[in-house]
């Protein structure tokens, strides 16, 4: 029973402590005050008057505001960007033309000397020599050109020394020094067509809102492959069919001639 007491005396005079402490704690918070160099009193404006004429706002007039929708109504439209799906198709038709070209002069180059410029056994593999070298310098210089003219500008430059070289290369016969100057036509062919093929493979993997990446340079791959496929065999029809090598090499010119066109349905670097 004497614990039992002890026990109650106990909890009741630790009760008595904690009420004394809590009104305490209370009475000290409420006495609390902020100095003012704390935490200053905002200024109270009750006056409706100097409240309006704090705020800086001025209401519109009709005239104003038609006059800003007439200024917004006569900006340019923002010219919409193609879709992917026309993107990759431009990209597939430089691929095929590209390729075209690249493979009736690795076929035929070596003929063309020997039939139409009479060369001889050392001389007749000039041209293909010359585009052969040109292709290699051209490719691995292509990033620095692409850096300085973008890819747009790149495939449209690259279409014209094709079709430029090429063209040289069919007229050549009729010129004075015409081994000479087929092997310059065969170059400057092979420095237009070596960028082509990379940059728009490189391309076709970064257009947005387009398929995968894969399946985008696989698409451009194929109309590469047909075109480097079927060219070989249609150059040696033409020729046959016209008579001579020098027409199917032109119009193989005109076909390269095509890139520069294509080259306008290209988005430049920054879009893609």
């Amino acid at each position: 029973s004497m614990s039992f007491l002890s026990i109650v005396l106990t909890v009741v005079f630790h009760s008595n402590m904690y009420d004394q402490a809590q009104e305490a704690y209370i009475t000290e918070y409420k006495n609390f005050v902020i100095p003012d160099d704390v935490m200053p009193t905002p200024p109270v404006t009750t006056d409706i008057a100097d409240m309006e004429s704090d705020i800086p706002y001025k209401r519109p007039t009709v005239g104003a505001v038609l006059a800003k929708t007439d200024e917004f109504s006569s900006l340019p439209d923002v010219p919409t960007a193609a879709s992917p799906s026309t993107t990759l198709a431009f990209y597939s038709a430089v691929g095929f033309l590209a390729a075209f070209g690249e493979s009736s002069i690795v076929t035929w180059s070596i003929v063309y000397f020997h039939r139409e410029m009479h060369a001889s056994e050392l001389l007749k593999s000039m041209g293909f020599i010359c585009f052969m070298v040109c292709m290699a310098l051209g490719r691995f210089g292509s990033d620095l050109l692409r850096a300085w003219l973008g890819r747009r500008w790149m495939v449209c430059v690259g279409g014209i020394l094709a079709f430029l070289g090429l063209s040289l290369v069919a007229i050549s016969p009729d010129l004075p020094h015409a081994i000479i100057c087929g092997s310059i036509g065969f170059s400057i062919t092979g420095m237009g067509l070596s960028s082509l093929i990379p940059t728009i493979l490189s391309s076709a993997g970064h257009i947005p809102g387009g398929a995968h990446a894969g399946t985008s340079i696989a698409i451009v791959s194929m109309f590469t492959n047909c075109g480097a496929i079927v060219s070989s065999p249609l150059v040696g029809y033409l020729s046959d069919g016209l008579g001579s090598m020098r027409q199917a090499f032109f119009c193989d010119a005109v076909l390269l001639g095509l890139i520069c066109l294509l080259s306008w349905g290209i988005p430049e670097e920054s879009s893609v």
